[in-house]
């Protein structure tokens, strides 16, 4: 098979949340399509998705993607096999529409969606992985040596693949996510409308976080250090921006610590770089990390960074030179480093800049399309 100028390429996409893995997938099908890929993304239904691709102007389709159970019962089993029969013939349909010549699967369970349908148009899938939280396990074992290549979004991601599954470190090639800097910056009125909105007085320094309100985010470590920030500087605000299920027991937290009305649960926010416009201190206590999009979005807008050491963030942050990184789980070591920046804004402005420099310098998202066409076509070549 020849690669033509308009190469038509399928993502699919099985979760109907919206976070860091579906940024990522706006994003790459945004600059990946035109020349010479012709991108089409189908998603199970996720209307903040769906509003994205319209504005972007993605070939996009909702269909219903059928649900998958994480289960060693032979029922539950065989019920993942049988929820897999209407989304085939669906995905089967839209790869003979499109003249489809190879399929991305966005993660795990996005690629147990379009398993089938890929085998019987005999077309390759690229699985891309986000995290290292797959457990080892027969079915974890059979994607990854299902998978015609694999792309993990760092270092970190690629060796748990390799512990799961040892002869796929052939197949697995990583690259580090990427992202656009900023390239306009938010008026003062819109800041003021937003500061007004979270109640947040001006001269009120301000700690942020950004993501899914999961437990591997590790949120509830920060909230325990509100108290002892506050002892020091009792004029601190933090804002959490994001939604998820995690959400009600953090407010209960905030409730139980009488720091109701210092912690902003912002919810989910569109525009993320306008929210991070009003954060003097980002913080990422997560327990586990691929590749977080959150995190580079912060170091472009040069703000000083407090991340626990997991996974892809090693991969980013080099300790007092474009961050401090503290032990994950450790309230108390994260307390000591918010307090030391709060009183130090000359070391605030130094990691700010180191880390939007580094970003400049290793983390665009040129550099990142560039990756994900030098594998596309080495796929289609193959498949020739």
């Amino acid at each position: 098979m020849s690669i033509s100028a308009r190469t038509h390429i399928l993502f699919v996409e099985h979760k109907d949340s919206f976070g860091g893995g579906q940024v990522f997938l706006l994003n790459l099908v945004e600059r990946l399509d035109g020349g010479q890929f012709a991108c089409h993304v189908v998603s199970s239904l996720n209307p903040r998705l769906s509003a994205e691709m319209d504005q972007r102007g993605i070939d996009y389709s909702q269909i219903s993607l059928g649900r998958i159970r994480k289960s060693g019962n032979p029922i539950i089993i065989a019920a993942n096999i049988f929820w897999r029969i209407v989304p085939t013939v669906r995905l089967y349909r839209c790869v003979k529409k499109y003249g489809i010549r190879l399929i991305c699967a966005n993660d795990v369970y996005s690629f147990l969606s379009c398993l089938a349908a890929a085998r019987i148009a005999r077309l390759p899938i690229l699985l891309i992985v986000h995290n290292i939280s797959y457990p080892r396990s027969f079915f974890t074992s059979y994607i990854i040596k299902e998978a015609s290549a694999i792309v993990a979004v760092s270092r970190s991601v690629k060796q748990h693949l390799i512990a799961l599954e040892p002869g796929a470190e052939e197949k697995v090639r990583v690259i580090c996510n990427g992202i656009e800097l900023p390239a306009y910056r938010t008026s003062e009125s819109a800041l003021d409308v937003l500061r007004k909105s979270w109640n947040l007085p001006a001269d009120h320094l301000l700690i942020g976080a950004v993501g899914r309100i999961s437990k591997e985010k590790g949120l509830d470590y920060l909230i325990k250090a509100v108290p002892f920030v506050l002892k020091h500087h009792p004029s601190t605000r933090f804002v959490i921006l994001g939604e998820g299920p995690e959400e009600m027991h953090l407010k209960q937290m905030c409730r139980e610590l009488d720091v109701t009305e210092t912690v902003i649960f912002a919810g989910f926010q569109k525009h993320v770089r306008d929210a991070l416009r009003l954060v003097d201190i980002f913080v990422m206590p997560s327990l586990a990390e691929g590749m977080p999009l959150a995190l580079l979005e912060a170091m472009s807008m040069e703000k000083p960074i407090v991340a626990a050491a997991v996974g892809g963030v090693l991969e980013i942050l080099s300790h007092n030179e474009t961050g401090l990184l503290i032990s994950p789980a450790d309230s108390e070591e994260l307390t000591r480093a918010i307090v030391s920046l709060i009183e130090n804004p000359e070391e605030r402005k130094r990691l700010g800049h180191n880390a939007r420099e580094l970003v400049v310098k290793s983390f665009t998202s040129e550099r990142m399309v560039g990756e994900y066409v030098d594998v596309l076509r080495s796929m289609l070549g193959n498949h020739q």
